[in-house]
């Protein structure tokens, strides 16, 4: 079931299925910033990723003893949420365990996401609670695909990366299958713009650890249309797209993906958040759009 948040500035589309993102609507000039999840490129529009981010090495996590399977970016993207409440310009969508979830992780827990339009802002929460009693280990994270070039007659190549600081930053080292390897590569040297052309893309994401910059912005050399995405809190950021889509996805993460033929235990995985049993967790990032 699709759902609407609207004020002055936006029209935010929404789908119980995943709390996904459908629709981020301009209203000013009617311009669509949200990938519109064409297959011939990728199907999906915006994903929310939980309990993992990334791929786990033959999809199995081990957890106290046992193996589960679990696919890329886990199931949440799968689950449809539970409005709990909603108005005019902020909803709130909760997903809980079920016998479902934990044939792939064997946890309780009740994961909540909100969204709030604020101007040209909106406001994405993740309030994730752990309903059990024993410490939970977990990953979340967004995955917006954002149009690019953004309608204008442009080309993907007219468009650069701006961050808010300069930046000296290498990219995590991604196969082609998606999974990390050990060792980075140096992308930015006191810079704070990267210009886009598919080739940056040839493996797979951009992966940055720990930025200075809490703000990244996606313009164009060609018009000042653009997108803010604020991601301060989150360890990582990955951006990624396929050859020749016209989309960009910023991808805010608190962890990672697995590294090639990792078979240790799920809680060891770099950067995995643990959540005390009665415990909970609250992650923010905000995306704004500009006519």
């Amino acid at each position: 079931m699709l759902y609407t948040l609207e004020n002055e500035k936006i029209k935010l589309t929404l789908n119980a299925k995943g709390a996904e993102k459908r629709s981020i609507f301009g209203k000013k000039h009617g311009t669509e910033f949200l990938w519109n999840g064409d297959p011939a490129f990728w199907e999906d529009r915006a994903p929310v990723l939980f309990p993992i981010v990334g791929r786990l090495y033959n999809n199995t996590c081990r957890i106290d003893g046992n193996e589960y399977k679990m696919e890329c970016h886990g199931f949440a993207q799968e689950m449809v949420f539970t409005v709990v409440k909603q108005d005019e310009t902020n909803i709130l969508l909760r997903l809980t365990a079920n016998d479902y979830t934990k044939t792939m992780y064997p946890y309780d827990f009740v994961f909540d996401v909100s969204y709030l339009l604020d101007g040209n802002d909106i406001k994405i929460k993740y309030s994730i609670t752990n309903a059990g009693t024993i410490d939970m280990p977990f990953a979340v994270g967004a995955h917006p695909g954002f149009m690019c070039p953004m309608g204008l007659g442009d080309a993907f190549t007219d468009y650069y990366l701006e961050f808010a600081q300069n930046e000296t930053a290498d990219i995590l080292r991604v196969r082609t299958d998606g999974f990390f390897e050990e060792g980075s590569i140096p992308l930015l040297k006191n810079e704070k713009s990267i210009n886009l052309n598919y080739g940056l893309f040839a493996n797979d994401a951009l992966v940055f650890k720990n930025l200075k910059s809490d703000t990244v912005y996606l313009k164009s050399h060609r018009h000042s249309k653009h997108i803010k995405v604020q991601f301060g809190g989150f360890k990582y950021l990955g951006v990624w797209t396929r050859l020749n889509a016209p989309y960009v996805c910023i991808e805010p993460w608190t962890s990672l993906g697995d590294y090639y033929g990792y078979d240790g235990a799920f809680k060891d995985k770099p950067d995995m958040t643990a959540s005390k049993p009665g415990g909970s967790f609250t992650i923010s990032h905000i995306v704004s759009v500009y006519e």
